[in-house]
């Protein structure tokens, strides 16, 4: 009986828990996965990181090599454009005035020629990638010495490549020498004879010429292009005829006295006076300072314009110690200011 039980309350149990339903379970939408997209952005922001750090080092490393090559052209000036090819005379004399120096300077010694050869070539273009040619300026099997007694710079010419700066040069060779000379020597007692002899002197004999040295530039500095070379020298003067001007009506009114009167009076204190003194009758004043006196305004020409008047004027002046006089031209454009003449433009010329 107490076994029926038993069985009875296991299949009650075992019903009861079949009769029970199972809640349906709801099945949630699957999360994305995020950790791809997150890497990327990671991925990016670094790489764009570092990008604007090298681009930063870039940018500083440019401004410092531009603010190294304005202070080396702060330092080092360019070259001006004072003749053709970019030669700057004045640059260019500079340049070549130690090695005119030492290429007419030949002395007959083998280690000095050496040497002298040596300085010469460093002021010669180099050739990249050529071997190097033969010196210019080896000298070999000479007899005497030269040197150099003056140069002076006496013209320029536009060549391809660069100018041909000449040289006008005064040297003196020398050629060593042996003369035969007549001694008089004793001969016994109370007489004498003439012996011949030998004594060694130098022969030397002063020459003139064009030193042509043809000049070369990268604009930052200088090089001679090819070997330089002497040549006669040559005249620079010529006959200009220039045409004749027209010139404008000379002004005859009732100023002219005046005016004639003031170019006297301004032209005797120009010589005398400071330049500060000129300042109360010319616009941008100068003066002689007392360096000539003044002689005479030899003649004046005056012609009326709009705002005052012209005058062309041939003034002289003398030294103040040996009285040699010295003729100039001027040309002065005068107005009126405050009742007075005032000089607003001086030039040292004649206009027509």
């Amino acid at each position: 009986m107490e076994e029926k039980q038993k069985v009875g309350w296991w299949k009650r149990l075992v019903a009861g828990v079949k009769t029970l339903e199972r809640p349906t379970k709801q099945r949630g939408k699957l999360q994305r996965d995020h950790s791809r997209l997150l890497a990327f952005w990671l991925y990016l922001l670094l790489f764009t990181i570092l990008g604007i750090s090298v681009l930063g080092i870039f940018l500083a490393l440019n401004t410092r090599s531009v603010v190294n090559v304005l202070d080396r052209e702060a330092t080092q000036p360019k070259v001006t454009n004072d003749s053709p090819k970019g030669i700057n005379v004045v640059a260019g004399t500079n340049f070549l005035t130690p090695f005119i120096r030492t290429y007419m300077t030949v002395v007959n010694d083998s280690q000095k020629l050496e040497v002298r050869e040596k300085q010469l070539d460093a002021y010669m273009v180099q050739t990249e990638g050529t071997e190097q040619r033969m010196s210019y300026f080896s000298v070999q099997d000479i007899k005497g010495n030269r040197s150099l007694t003056a140069a002076t710079i006496y013209n320029t010419q536009a060549i391809r490549g660069g100018t041909l700066f000449q040289y006008k040069v005064v040297y003196v060779n020398e050629l060593p020498i042996t003369k035969v000379v007549e001694k008089v020597v004793p001969n016994g007692k109370g007489k004498t004879k003439k012996v011949k002899g030998t004594i060694r002197a130098t022969q030397a004999v002063t020459q003139e010429a064009l030193l042509n040295i043809p000049v070369t530039t990268n604009g930052r500095g200088y090089a001679i292009q090819d070997a330089p070379y002497l040549t006669e020298t040559y005249t620079l003067q010529t006959k200009i005829v220039q045409k004749k001007t027209e010139a404008p009506t000379e002004y005859d009114g009732t100023e002219k006295k005046a005016i004639d009167a003031f170019v006297i009076d301004f032209f005797s204190k120009y010589a005398s006076a400071t330049k500060a003194d000129m300042a109360y009758m010319m616009k941008t004043p100068e003066s002689l300072a007392g360096m000539l006196a003044f002689d005479a305004v030899t003649d004046t020409y005056v012609v009326k314009r709009e705002d005052g008047f012209q005058v062309q004027a041939t003034v002289q002046f003398r030294d103040k110690t040996v009285q040699i006089p010295t003729s100039e031209s001027f040309t002065i454009d005068i107005i009126k200011k405050e009742g007075q003449y005032f000089v607003t433009k001086l030039s040292h010329e004649r206009s027509f």
